[in-house]
């Protein structure tokens, strides 16, 4: 038996049944996260070590772990950014969209990259983008804004 929201209200009742529900996405996050452990533990292990062989000094210390973070943390946070704009650039395109339609506008379909990882979100909304423009300019569907602006005899 599934639990089934009767009411927008009743969103917050559903129970998620499903760990992996973008098995692709979230195992190569989880890979990462995996990668980004390992470089962190391996720098800390370097550290250390370096800092012992060449005396255990806090200048000698703060000099090594410099030289670890350059070579080992600053590329993991780029990875890190790089790999947030594969998720959330796609969610922006789409609210921007969204925002669009909203307003009244048509909007074309969006283009679907390669590496995406919400392809088939991306894919539905083209999908469903001829009748959302549809509703979007047939004038009782049309936002309080943009029947205003369609009104102005200015422009």
């Amino acid at each position: 038996m599934t639990c089934q929201a009767t009411e927008p209200r009743d969103i917050h009742k559903l129970a998620r049944r499903q760990l992996f529900v973008q098995p692709r996405l979230q195992g190569a996050l989880i890979a990462r996260t995996c990668v980004y452990s390992a470089v962190s533990s391996t720098l800390g292990v370097v550290v250390a070590t370096w800092t012992m062989a060449a005396g255990p000094t806090i200048g000698t210390f703060m000099l090594v772990w410099s030289v670890a973070v350059l070579l080992g943390v600053v590329p993991l946070v780029f990875d890190m950014a790089r790999v947030s704009n594969r998720i959330v650039g796609p969610l922006v395109r789409t609210q921007n969209a969204l925002s669009r339609i909203a307003d009244g506008h048509p909007v074309m379909p969006l283009r679907i990259r390669a590496k995406d990882p919400w392809q088939a979100w991306l894919g539905e909304f083209n999908r469903a983008v001829p009748r959302l423009n549809q509703a979007a300019t047939e004038p009782s569907t049309r936002s309080t804004a943009a029947r205003a602006e369609a009104a102005d005899p200015r422009k």
